[in-house]
């Protein structure tokens, strides 16, 4: 059976670090971006399965990101996340398309349980 490959695009690499560390552990496949741009590029590339995005990142912001994702694939799952505390921006992203939102810092525990049901959803 393949992996199932997740995206995450997060400018800040401690959090990609943790993130890539826990979801190669429960066993899938990961790429990673530092902004915005190199997200939309990698999942063009790698077709993943999910993807996790912050929703402030630099050169294209999480939102955008997301809209050009979705724009090629309608179907994908995007996970969008951020440290801002506003839940306005978890609104915007959840009526434009994302399928779920998690807070950071990142609760590995939720970010896993969140992860497994939406790449469920892909098979």
């Amino acid at each position: 059976m393949t992996k199932k490959t997740i995206l995450i695009a997060d400018d800040e690499p401690e959090v990609r670090n943790v993130a890539r560390r826990a979801l190669e552990q429960a066993g899938y496949a990961v790429c990673e971006a530092a902004d915005g741009d190199e997200a939309v590029f990698a999942a063009f590339k790698h077709k993943p399965d999910v993807v996790m995005l912050d929703l402030h990142m630099p050169r294209l912001d999480g939102l955008a990101t997301m809209s050009e994702i979705l724009e090629a694939d309608p179907d994908a799952a995007v996970i969008v996340f951020s440290g801002d505390g506003d839940a306005g921006h978890a609104d915007v992203a959840l009526r434009r398309g994302a399928c779920d939102y998690l807070a950071k810092p990142l609760d590995i525990k939720q970010l896993l349980t969140t992860v497994d049901m939406h790449s469920l959803l892909r098979s």
